[in-house]
């Protein structure tokens, strides 16, 4: 038995509400993709006000929810909100919702390794001697150089001293600079002045990832509460600019 080319009007109704669907199902798709919407964030960012307490811990922890989807965003709301409130209850739950978010997503992410140890000496006013270099106020002096780092493969040597980055004079000492590196992500090149003898040379290195055994002296509680307040403090005078 052959089908009639011509469709009947109950095909064609059949034809029209599988379409109506699939467009439907599609758009649906589409939007589940795209960031999320500001007045999501606003309106539950104002059930923290609410009478019910029940409904400011839904809204509480649903903040921190979406936060998996944008957290830049949910971010960027509380910040605002947060600044302008007179609601001690609603301004300690924005805390709490940024502390989180932060340190999910700012402050425990994979971090930059040279894969150099320093001699943790701030070069300041008596500048020491090494194999004939006089160390600049305010280098890091590579004490060692790790195998198989971007440090190595970029030809950085033992009693180096670090005296530019990207450019820059390098002034802050070990520390400084360890925490410069630190901050920046496995991958990323770092361009190196380095002081050996009386020579400058330039080097760029390649950073790769913090190990996990050094990672776990830089998560910690009180390093991600020092972090958290230092992003808050810079985020509460950019928007007050």
């Amino acid at each position: 038995m052959r089908w009639a080319t011509t469709t009947s009007p109950r095909r064609r109704i059949v034809l029209a509400i599988i379409k109506t669907i699939t467009l439907t199902a599609l758009l649906l798709l589409m939007l589940s993709t795209e960031a999320l919407p500001a007045e999501d964030i606003r309106k539950t960012i104002g059930n923290l006000g609410r009478e019910q307490f029940a409904v400011r811990e839904e809204a509480q922890q649903r903040l921190v929810k979406l936060a998996e989807s944008d957290h830049k965003a949910v971010l960027a709301a509380c910040v605002l909100i947060y600044r302008q409130t007179q609601d001690p209850e609603v301004k300690t739950r924005l805390k709490d919702v940024m502390e989180t978010v932060v340190d999910r997503y700012l402050f425990c992410v994979p971090r930059g390794y040279l894969g150099v140890r320093l001699n943790c000496v701030n070069i300041k006013g008596g500048q020491p001697v090494v194999q004939g270099t006089t160390a600049p106020p305010g280098a890091a002096w590579v004490s060692q150089v790790m195998d198989n780092t971007g440090a190595q493969k970029a030809w950085v040597q033992a009693n180096d001293f670090i005296i530019g980055v990207e450019g820059s004079r390098w002034e802050s000492g070990p520390d400084g600079f360890i925490e410069y590196v630190q901050s920046k992500r496995p991958g990323d090149h770092l361009k190196l002045s380095l002081l050996r003898g009386t020579a400058t040379n330039a080097a760029d290195a390649v950073l790769g990832e913090l190990p996990q055994t050094e990672a776990e002296r830089v998560y910690t509680k009180e390093r991600s509460k020092e972090f958290f307040n230092r992003w808050l403090n810079e985020q509460t005078e950019k928007q007050s600019q």
